[in-house]
């Protein structure tokens, strides 16, 4: 019983550093803002999220112009000046890769078929993918 509740000690120990590694954050109140699939207005929109809702920051790129997010059960990227308390030094800096993100987070998404597209991401020449038709997945 003794190393039972020794194990759930420290299992809680471990689920409360985790959450404190990410920042909680606030949008800012003028507007609802989009939630993209990755750090840019190209990258196809996850949801919105709500002005006043709190975010938990994982971390923002290295110019922290995009931040990844958690609004829910939701993660994707919000743009900086969407939220507010988000301070270099804060939150974490993190890198972003679509094949490992997207992996991770969307593959229940009707554009995650179009994953290979969005892989040259930020080279000269790239361009996004045109949108898919509704009802297709």
């Amino acid at each position: 019983m003794k190393k039972l509740l020794h194990t759930a000690a420290a299992t809680c120990l471990i689920l409360v550093c985790a959450a404190a590694a990410a920042q909680a954050a606030v949008t800012k109140p003028w507007q609802d803002t989009n939630m993209h699939a990755g750090p840019d207005t190209v990258f196809p929109v996850v949801t919105r999220v709500t002005r006043h809702d709190t975010v938990q920051v994982q971390g923002c790129i290295e110019d922290f112009t995009w931040c990844d997010v958690v609004a829910g059960r939701r993660r994707g990227w919000v743009h900086r000046d969407a939220l507010r308390n988000v301070l270099p030094g804060r939150v974490p800096v993190v890198a972003f890769s679509v094949e490992s993100y997207w992996d991770a987070h969307y593959r229940d998404r009707r554009w995650f078929a179009d994953k290979a597209a969005w892989v040259g991401w930020g080279t000269p020449g790239w361009a996004p993918p045109p949108p898919r038709p509704r009802g297709r997945s």
